[in-house]
């Protein structure tokens, strides 16, 4: 398969921090509304911190991952924690465990870019598959705004 020459401009690309960028709602997720409570806004904003100050230190990503996890357990979980749990998972070296977030939250919205970008990061840097990567990173491509 030939790799298009945007390829190596997406692999120096950063994981998508979306889930890591503060506190703001994400909105609806498949068409639905939904509101958010300020409970869940508090621990986006307080897991957010924990994972800027990450790279200082792994602990603070543990915290920002353990602080993240009660949200997964929500009744309907959101696709913005599921990802962002699998980016601190993915910064912890739990690759099996950061692949297994971001496939639950392609289960919510198949056609979400982020988990998709995140996963052919994944292929790409751990498991060393330009193949799925590639699929990844293109279908991230098709479903970015």
């Amino acid at each position: 398969m030939k790799y298009p020459s945007l390829l190596p401009a997406l692999l120096t690309l950063p994981l998508v921090l979306v889930a890591c960028g503060g506190g703001d709602d994400p909105g609806p997720q498949n068409g639905s509304v939904q509101t958010t409570s300020p409970e869940v806004l508090a621990t986006r904003d307080l897991a957010a911190a924990l994972f800027a100050e990450g790279s200082t230190s792994v602990g603070k990503f543990q915290a920002a991952y353990e602080t993240m996890l009660p949200l997964a357990e929500a009744p309907s979980p959101e696709l913005f924690d599921l990802n962002a749990i699998g980016i601190c998972a993915f910064a912890l070296k739990d690759y099996a465990g950061a692949k297994q977030w971001f496939e639950r939250a392609l289960q919510l919205d198949p056609d979400a870019p982020a988990p998709h970008f995140n996963l052919g990061k994944l292929a790409f840097d751990v498991d060393i598959d330009p193949d799925a990567a590639l699929l990844h990173f293109e279908a991230a491509r098709r479903a970015a705004p």
